[in-house]
């Protein structure tokens, strides 16, 4: 088994943090509470992304360059055509973790990213 690539064997790696904006959260907030304005809710999502991009550079050290940054579309599409357009060398995602027979299953997202992506994959779950 290859031996997991580490900055130190890579060491002019950028790593890109990656915030998808989903539209269809402001879509089923609008259906189920009509008040909702579409501007309103975009506006939500995206401080809701800068904010967790903000949190996530405050963790990374300052030795490891990063790009963050923050797109709109279906989650899975838009990590998937944001590595095609910026020529990535590999993608790690997180995944939900579960319980029993599930636990074997990954989330959505990120069996999509897996099965279509052209470079490597790699998902890492929460702690327990």
């Amino acid at each position: 088994m290859p031996r997991p690539r580490t900055r130190a064997s890579i060491p002019e790696a950028t790593v890109t943090l990656l915030y998808v904006m989903d539209p269809m959260v402001a879509y089923s907030r609008r259906r189920a509470f009509p008040g909702y304005r579409g501007d309103d809710e975009y506006t939500n999502e995206r401080e809701k992304g800068e904010w967790i991009l903000e949190s996530v550079l405050d963790a990374v050290p300052d030795e490891v360059e990063t790009e963050p940054d923050l797109v709109a579309g279906h989650p899975a599409k838009a990590i998937l055509r944001y590595a095609d357009e910026h020529a990535v060398d590999g993608i790690v995602i997180g995944s939900h973790g579960r319980e029993g027979p599930a636990r074997v299953l990954l989330g959505s997202v990120a069996e999509t990213v897996v099965r279509r992506s052209a470079v490597p994959v790699t998902v890492v779950r929460p702690d327990e």
